[in-house]
């Protein structure tokens, strides 16, 4: 959440004064990479998770990951402030998106303010959208089967 806010204050700086704007680009772009790492290891839990919650799906590549009601089941771990977080980046996501449209940069190009605008707020939207994610895993035991076992609520 911690990163989400430096994002934040790093598109209301922006804002008040287009000077900033070429000392944030690094930052930001740090910023954006460092969630794909977030990303990945939301994926590797997920996917070791369905794995264990549906051992007979087809491994010829068509992996579908977890259903609908296996996220809703650990989502259920996660604390309530952190799912409004989550439906508030969601939104701040889709407000960005209609306001601002998609963002495009090149390393060629220079660097501009409304794409440090664009950049802060949609990483920081996607901060806030995988926070309740990751809270719900930090909640849970720490081994995938016993995850299962807390999730499904059987003891097999």
């Amino acid at each position: 959440m911690i990163l989400a806010g430096v994002n934040v204050a790093a598109v209301i700086l922006v804002s008040s004064d287009s000077a900033y704007v070429s000392h944030l680009k690094l930052p930001l772009l740090i910023g954006f990479g460092f969630y794909f790492i977030v990303a990945l290891t939301i994926a590797s839990l997920f996917g070791q998770l369905a794995n264990r919650l549906n051992p007979d799906r087809p491994t010829d590549g068509e992996l579908d990951g977890l259903k609908l009601k296996d996220l809703k089941r650990v989502l259920q771990w996660s604390p309530r402030p952190y799912k409004i977080v989550g439906l508030l980046g969601l939104f701040s996501f889709c407000a960005t998106f209609l306001v601002i449209g998609g963002v495009a940069w090149e390393t060629k190009s220079p660097f501009e303010r409304h794409h440090a605008i664009g950049i802060g707020l949609y990483v920081a939207a996607l901060y806030a959208i995988a926070l309740p994610v990751l809270a719900a895993f930090a909640r849970l035991p720490s081994s995938v089967g016993e995850q299962i076992k807390v999730i499904t609520g059987s003891d097999t």
